[in-house]
């Protein structure tokens, strides 16, 4: 073997193993802090009693709930609903949570990235949705 081949063949193997490497060694400049954390809480809450109040008012219509125990339930659920919703809005007032704008301009995406994720955020807040 030649010696040109030898370093030939040695710098396409450290090319190769930087480009394996460059996702390991970037530094992502987005940085979750904890209002966002307790914000995305709070909306994983909202849907999921959302989702209770409409797995409560199927219940009742099929009649697998007690007639007395509905109004209580339901009353229940959409107070825990309402304060939920509040806290919700009390971040979004102090603008501790990033509004969207200022979450698409903290990424690095491009226009061709940011399309697929735009569409299946529109297709799982229609399939999400129950009118509600």
């Amino acid at each position: 073997m030649d010696i040109s081949a030898a370093f030939l063949l040695l710098a396409l193997v450290v090319m190769v193993g930087v480009f394996i490497a460059q996702p390991f060694t970037e530094r992502y400049t987005r940085y979750i802090t904890s209002q966002d954390r307790e914000f995305s809480a709070l909306m994983a809450e909202h849907e999921r009693i959302i989702s209770a109040l409409q797995d409560l008012d199927l219940d009742q219509s099929l009649g697998k709930i007690p007639a007395g125990d509905y109004p209580i339930q339901r009353a229940s659920l959409i107070k825990r609903g309402a304060a939920i919703l509040e806290r919700i809005d009390g971040y979004q007032a102090q603008g501790k949570v990033r509004d969207a704008e200022g979450r698409l301009e903290a990424t690095s995406a491009s226009d061709e990235d940011l399309e697929p994720m735009i569409s299946a955020r529109r297709n799982a807040r229609k399939e999400g949705s129950g009118g509600v």
